[in-house]
């Protein structure tokens, strides 16, 4: 009978054990599976720029703000009625930052720069990834635009612009990109797309 209680005690370790490696198991498959669903992420630095010093405790990595941000409109590509134009954002600030998503794209006119028609559409067949800016790494995007001669007078209501608004992804603040052209200030026509926002080539 003495005996009967220390080999209780050791079936009893060893249930333990084997639920606690069970319980770790499991949890070790939720972890891969909800990092599977997320959103890619794309960590993109400045090669030619000497690496800032680390420390033991890094503070949390935000989203790039419109102030942060630095944009120029390249040359465009010319296809059948419609122009392609990519515009780079590079992370101007000192601290890295994230950018997700589709900027904010539309055509402005006047001293006031008011817009004129209605905001880009976003073209969905580029997948969205998290971009992560180091300091003078930089994201691009395409903006399309069709020509106004494209579409019916009356529908379109050609009206004369002088540039872009831009608003970075989750920001209320814009920047005003210079580039002179016809837009159709007529809401039932959309001539702007923009995709989503990578790693600048």
């Amino acid at each position: 009978m003495r005996n009967s209680v220390p080999a209780i005690r050791r079936f009893a370790v060893v249930g333990a054990s084997l639920g606690v490696g069970l319980a770790i198991a499991a949890c070790g498959s939720s972890s891969s599976t909800a990092r599977a669903t997320g959103t890619p992420t794309v960590t993109v630095t400045q090669t030619d720029s000497t690496p800032s010093p680390t420390s033991s405790g890094s503070a949390a990595v935000t989203s790039c703000t419109t102030a942060n941000l630095t944009m120029a409109l390249g040359n465009g590509d010319g296809a059948t009625g419609h122009t392609y134009l990519p515009l780079t954002l590079t992370n101007s600030g000192g601290t890295t930052c994230t950018l997700n998503g589709y900027p904010g794209v539309s055509f402005v006119a006047g001293s006031d720069r008011h817009q004129v028609g209605s905001p880009a559409q976003r073209d969905a067949t580029t997948p969205v990834v998290t971009i992560t800016l180091q300091p003078g790494a930089k994201a691009s995007t395409t903006i399309g635009v069709a020509q106004a001669g494209n579409y019916d007078a009356s529908t379109c209501n050609p009206t004369a612009t002088t540039g872009f608004r831009v608003y970075p992804p989750n920001e209320t603040n814009p920047t005003f990109v210079a580039y002179p052209s016809t837009g159709c200030a007529g809401t039932g026509v959309t001539i702007l797309t923009v995709t989503p926002l990578v790693v600048a080539g």
